[in-house]
């Protein structure tokens, strides 16, 4: 996507297009750090407090990101008992208006996530997958484990010793399963052919299924395996979901 790509507002403006497509993680990391920044900005007590009240004002009734960014103004960043922040502390339209992450954005430290990343690199570099100590690894751990993988191209056989000695293919989680099957995909790794094609015949989430056959599509090995097995499960879809995957397969 890139950092100054336009989808990678919070503000997202379709322009026209399917609006599935801006199903991405840029509303939940950018967004994620938006809220940890505004933390860094007012404290943990003054967001905790705005938060139950926002809830309170908030229930039962459609919001927009105006609505969102009005409050935001007047309940948490102006008046109340506490001493407001300064007005520069942070700029509400570079975060919903601007590409990319604002320099002062305040991602959190994870030890864990360290670790991860730590993990990843290493596997890059040749070590067997084997010498990895997974240990307290959730879903989103190993998502992030594999997105990471596939920024730096593992080769096949790095993946089968992956997959040896934690089993992937045979994970029931589709938060692993779908960055695994795609790194599979990416590989042209005939031994997950069926893996790819029964996960995509019992999933039926927008954000499980095109990354999977975008990824798929990019090759003629994969968008064989991408068009007849469309074909077969096509009709099990949500109607979105199939229009969406129409444009994406050619199908219809």
């Amino acid at each position: 996507m890139g950092a100054s790509s336009p989808d990678t507002r919070l503000r997202y403006d379709m322009g026209g297009r399917d609006p599935a497509e801006g199903v991405t993680v840029v509303p939940y990391l950018k967004g994620a750090a938006f809220f940890w920044t505004l933390e860094r900005v007012v404290g943990r007590a003054r967001l905790d407090r705005w938060l139950r009240t926002w809830f309170e004002r908030r229930a039962f009734c459609s919001v927009t990101t105006a609505t969102l960014l009005a409050d935001l103004r007047e309940h948490l960043l102006g008046g109340g008992s506490d001493t407001p922040p300064p007005p520069e502390a942070i700029d509400l339209e570079a975060w919903v208006d601007e590409v990319g992450v604002p320099e002062r954005a305040a991602p959190p430290e994870s030890a864990i996530m360290t670790r991860i990343d730590g993990a990843a690199a290493r596997v890059l570099a040749g070590e067997p997958p084997a010498s990895i100590d997974a240990t307290g690894w959730t879903p989103q751990g190993w998502r992030h484990f594999l997105g990471t993988l596939a920024a730096g191209a593992p080769t096949k056989e790095a993946l089968a010793a992956l997959d040896a000695a934690f089993q992937l293919s045979a994970s029931r989680n589709a938060e692993v399963q779908m960055p695994w099957l795609r790194l599979a995909a990416r590989c042209e790794d005939a031994s997950a052919t069926a893996a790819i094609e029964r996960f995509l015949a019992d999933n039926g989430r927008m954000k499980h299924l095109r990354p999977l056959y975008a990824e798929l599509m990019t090759t003629a090995w994969g968008a064989r395996i991408a068009r007849d097995t469309y074909g077969r499960v096509r009709g099990r879809y949500h109607a979105l979901v199939r229009a969406g995957l129409d444009r994406l397969i050619g199908a219809g």
